[in-house]
């Protein structure tokens, strides 16, 4: 009997795990290089096997110093996608910024970095 527990459990175990993989996130911005004192908009969609819509998206938004400008702010979301308008501040750090999504839906999460 411990062994079919077992069993199950592995099994369980990766079919979540195959779930997640056939989960992806795309993600972009409207400018492919930002202008000190512009408002850019940042997207993230899900893409494969989610369960719609996106229950929640928080995005992450770092300067080429590393700086955190933007912590964990909620996201728009219409769907599977998720947008974000930032005005880089005219004074900002110029060089290339990094942004994190973090979507979520019914079963789980997913977080990827651009």
């Amino acid at each position: 009997m411990k062994h079919v527990v077992l069993a199950v459990i592995f099994g369980l175990a990766m079919s979540g795990g195959s779930y997640a993989a056939d989960r992806s996130m795309e993600m972009s911005t409207d400018f492919d290089t930002g202008v000190l004192g512009e408002t850019v908009n940042f997207q993230c969609t899900g893409t494969g096997r989610w369960k719609p819509p996106l229950r929640s998206a928080q995005i992450v938004i770092r300067d080429a110093q590393t700086a955190t400008l933007v912590n964990r702010a909620s996201m728009a979301i219409d769907g599977l996608t998720a947008n974000y308008r930032y005005t880089i501040p005219a004074d900002g750090v110029t060089g290339e910024w990094s942004f994190t999504c973090e979507l979520r839906d019914r079963s789980g999460r997913l977080t990827r970095t651009a």
